[in-house]
């Protein structure tokens, strides 16, 4: 039968039925069906193993930064170049991927991969860096292409899924991605954390070669050495005599006691308002977290002290050296407390332990022919008196590093300071 008032009721009958499919087609709060996708499976895959190391600097640049001895305020900066550098990068590959195709032949796909790979080279790149310049170079170069990929998975992604689809699959790669940041960065800080398991060690027993500067015998030695005046040098070099602050740090110790003594002023500041030098402060040749595990050679220790303001008088004991012209110098320059004797010889000549070492000439007896090592490594040795010939046998021993025999420096202050 035909109701006069069909048309109305079939109206409203059709706007209930499309306003019951609206509320159909809405998503619900927990929605999974996107991870049906193969292809959104792939790429979260994919970008969790990213995840794993590429923020793996973020952490490790500010570990290195710690272990090169940098200040607060510049490892601040490293972090403050890392996001300006991230924040750069999402704005350039941005504007790369919105420019017209005609323009731009690269797929947000190889931008993508170009981007994880220029990361992954950087990584390796940051063994390389030794002070705070490079570490910077690298932190604007990292926070760059880290934040083009960032950007460029994300639209890589809305490419890859529908615009209906795309929050619930940009969650999904999100997860994937950020997850295993919480397993790569903790192991690469505690990958670069030293050995807690190696043997420790309370001093070392001098060998009979060496007589203890605070035995008896060692204060009848100084007693008579000072009587015949070939402890003028010792004096200003006690005033000064300090404990290096790192094992390999035998060099720098030497030549900042040599500094001290000598009365050079630096022209920095150590700690405000003092002008004093310090290890720390001694790295115009070779980076300070190089030195701490390497040391340095003669030829470096010349380069710091010229560097310094020290006139240096080098001489390597090799065949053409002599034991009489050293023990001439020896001689002569205990009596006076303008000059510094310095030594390169190795420890095991000597029957301790180690190799390489540098240290302060302090006196000199003249007649039991011994003089008095300032041994820096004060945690190891003591001051000691050594024979003269003994200590020349030592420094023929040849440096490892160079290929070259030790030897002796006379550091004096440059006329003009």
């Amino acid at each position: 039968m035909y109701h006069p008032r069909r048309k109305v009721i079939m109206h409203i009958k059709s706007q209930k039925k499309n306003r019951h499919e609206g509320e159909d087609d809405s998503p619900p709060y927990f929605d999974f069906s996107a991870l049906h996708m193969r292809g959104l499976q792939a790429l979260m895959v994919i970008s969790g193993i990213v995840g794993l190391g590429i923020y793996v600097p973020f952490v490790a640049i500010i570990k290195t930064g710690k272990d090169l001895k940098l200040e607060k305020d510049r490892l601040l900066l490293l972090n403050i170049y890392l996001g300006l550098g991230f924040l750069i990068g999402v704005y350039a590959q941005g504007y790369i991927i919105i420019r017209d195709s005609k323009q731009c032949s690269i797929c947000r796909r190889h931008l993508c991969q170009s981007c994880c790979i220029a990361c992954g080279v950087l990584t390796f790149l940051l063994l390389l860096a030794k002070d705070f310049n490079s570490l910077a170079l690298y932190a604007w170069g990292f926070g760059i292409f880290c934040g083009g990929y960032f950007f460029t998975l994300k639209m890589y992604a809305y490419e890859l899924v529908k615009y209906k689809l795309m929050e619930r699959a940009w969650g999904f790669i999100c997860a994937a991605h950020f997850i295993p940041v919480l397993i790569g960065s903790p192991i690469s800080w505690l990958s670069k954390t030293k050995d807690e398991s190696e043997p420790v060690f309370y001093k070392r027993t001098l060998p009979d070669s060496c007589v203890s500067f605070s035995s008896r015998e060692g204060k009848t030695i100084f007693e008579e050495a000072l009587l015949s005046g070939h402890m003028e040098c010792y004096f200003k070099l006690a005033s000064q005599f300090r404990t290096q602050d790192e094992p390999a740090f035998c060099g720098l110790s030497t030549l900042v006691m040599v500094l001290n003594a000598l009365e050079i002023d630096p022209g920095k500041v150590w700690k405000r308002p003092w002008r004093w030098y310090h290890e720390s402060m001694l790295n115009c040749c070779v980076p300070i977290a190089v030195m701490e595990k390497e040391g340095i050679t003669m030829d470096q220790f010349i380069s710091m002290a010229e560097n310094n303001c020290l006139e240096t008088s080098l001489t390597y004991v090799d065949e053409t050296a002599s034991l009489k012209a050293f023990r001439a110098v020896i001689h002569n320059y205990t009596k006076q407390d303008e000059s510094v004797i310095t030594l390169s010889y190795s420890r095991s000549v000597l029957s301790q332990t180690g190799d390489g070492h540098f240290s302060p000439v302090g006196g000199y007896h003249p007649s039991r022919d011994l003089v008095l090592i300032l041994d820096t490594a004060r945690f190891k040795y003591p001051p000691y008196w050594v024979p003269v010939s003994l200590l020349f046998e030592a420094m023929q021993a040849k440096d490892n590093s160079t290929g070259k025999p030790r030897g002796y420096v006379i550091l004096t202050k440059q006329s003009n300071r």
